[in-house]
């Protein structure tokens, strides 16, 4: 490497960990990983595809090209280079150099940024699924104070529809 290249890289290092020691989203870290990605195989663009499978949708995308908005386990879209990382596939839109040269650090730590939005993804989920079962106890508390409020029939099937 030259010195200018040892500069440039250090830099990148030195911002993605700084990246990954703060608040934001662990998606602006994947997404920076994903930007070094590109410039190192020196793609027109890279699209970052999770979930389960045997589909899996489009999470980010840097650059320019075509990707599609999911991923069908087994297919091979034209002009694209697919390959697999820890918790999702990668598509690569005409790299420049083969991805097998990219350094091993930069792939260990996308699988980890990878790992962080299922893991966002995931808590987002579970704390949507609290909250609607807060909801669900709640009115279920209303219908059993309005039983004990009223022995009027009438009066009770009213309360329990509102």
């Amino acid at each position: 490497m030259t010195g200018v290249a040892t500069r440039e890289a250090t830099k990148a290092w030195s911002e993605i960990l700084e990246l990954a020691g703060s608040d934001e989203s662990g998606r602006v870290l994947v997404e920076r990983l994903l930007e070094l990605l590109r410039i190192g195989c020196e793609a027109a663009g890279v699209a970052l595809y999770t979930g389960d499978r045997p589909v899996q949708k489009r999470e980010l995308v840097v650059g320019a090209g075509e990707f599609p908005d999911s991923l069908e386990e087994g297919s091979e879209p034209a002009g694209l280079e697919r390959v697999g990382v820890a918790g999702g596939v990668l598509l690569v839109d005409r790299p420049g150099r083969p991805l097998a040269d990219i350094e091993q650090g930069l792939k260990v730590a996308l699988a980890a940024g990878v790992r962080g939005l299922r893991l966002e993804r995931h808590l987002k989920r579970q704390r949507f699924e609290v909250n609607y079962r807060g909801v669900e106890l709640e009115a279920l508390y209303d219908v059993g104070l309005a039983i004990a409020r009223t022995l009027n029939l009438k009066e009770l099937t009213e309360e329990i529809l509102l």
